[in-house]
C-alpha cells in the first residue's frame, strides 16, 4: 500500500471506543431518571434501548426518519414498553444521554500514537462517519484530533449515510484525494468495509472477526502493514 496518500478513519469503534462511553452514559442516565422502578434492573432497560436504537439507526441508514426522531425515539419507544407514554422525558433522557456521551470519550490505546506517526510519514488523515456531525465535531475536539485530521466528512453533511456511495463522493471530493491512493479504515463490515470496496477504494477491517482478508486487530498493525507492503 505504499501508493496510499490519503487515509479514511471510521470513528465510533475505530478510533475511540463508542460502546463504553454509551454504556457509561446509559448508566448514569437510568441512575439520573430514576428509572429502577419501572424497568426492575439496568440490563432490562439496556436491552430494551438497543433493541430501538438499532432499529431507528436501521431507519436513519434508508432516509426513513430524521436525525431529531432517532436520537429522541429510541428512548421514547424504550420507555413505552414499561408504560411511560411522554415525549418530554424522552427528550430530557436524550439531552442528558448525549452530554454524557461527551463526557465518557475515549480514544483506543495507541491511537493518537498512531495518527501522530501516519502524519509524520506523509498521509494525509480524514474521518468519515455516520455519526452525528455536531456531536462528532466535538468529540474530535475534546480528544485533540483536530489538527490530525484534514477533513472530517459525516453524513448529516453529505445527505447519505455509508455505505452509499454519496457519501464517499463527497468525502474524497471534500478531502480532493483520488480513489487510486486512497484507503479506509473502518470497524463495520458493511457500512465500512463494503461500501468502501464496492466504491473502489482500498479498506483495511479493523476487527477480530475474519470477516475481510484485510484485518488488524489494533490500530497500532497499521503502521507495519503501510510501511512494510
Amino acid at each position: 500500500m505504499r501508493m496510499i496518500k490519503d487515509i479514511f478513519f471510521d470513528l465510533d469503534n475505530t478510533l475511540w471506543d463508542f460502546k463504553k462511553s454509551s454504556e457509561m452514559a446509559l448508566k448514569e442516565v437510568f441512575s439520573n431518571f430514576g428509572l429502577i422502578a419501572e424497568f426492575k434492573n439496568y440490563l432490562i432497560f439496556h436491552t430494551i434501548y438497543e433493541h430501538h436504537n438499532k432499529q431507528m439507526w436501521v431507519r436513519y441508514y434508508n432516509n426513513g426518519i430524521s436525525r431529531d426522531d432517532l436520537i429522541v425515539r429510541r428512548f421514547y419507544l424504550t420507555l413505552k414498553e414499561r408504560g411511560i407514554d411522554d415525549i418530554e422525558l424522552a427528550e430530557d433522557i436524550n439531552r442528558n444521554y448525549m452530554d454524557l456521551c461527551d463526557i465518557y470519550t475515549y480514544l483506543y490505546p495507541n491511537t493518537m500514537e498512531t495518527l501522530e506517526f501516519l502524519c509524520k510519514q506523509g498521509y494525509t488523515l480524514h474521518a468519515i462517519s455516520n455519526g452525528f456531525e455536531e456531536v462528532q465535531l466535538r468529540k474530535i475536539s475534546k480528544l485533540g484530533l483536530t489538527n490530525l485530521l484534514s477533513t472530517v466528512t459525516c453524513s448529516e453533511t453529505a445527505g447519505v449515510c455509508k455505505p452509499h456511495k454519496g457519501i464517499f463522493d463527497y468525502a474524497l471530493s471534500l478531502a480532493k484525494a483520488s480513489k487510486d491512493t486512497t484507503l479506509l479504515v473502518g470497524d463495520d463490515i458493511n457500512t465500512d468495509i463494503k461500501g468502501a470496496v464496492n466504491y473502489g477504494i482500498k479498506a483495511i477491517h479493523l476487527s477480530s472477526k475474519k470477516e475481510f482478508a484485510n484485518r488488524i486487530e489494533s490500530i497500532t498493525e497499521l503502521r507495519d502493514i503501510l510501511l512494510s507492503s
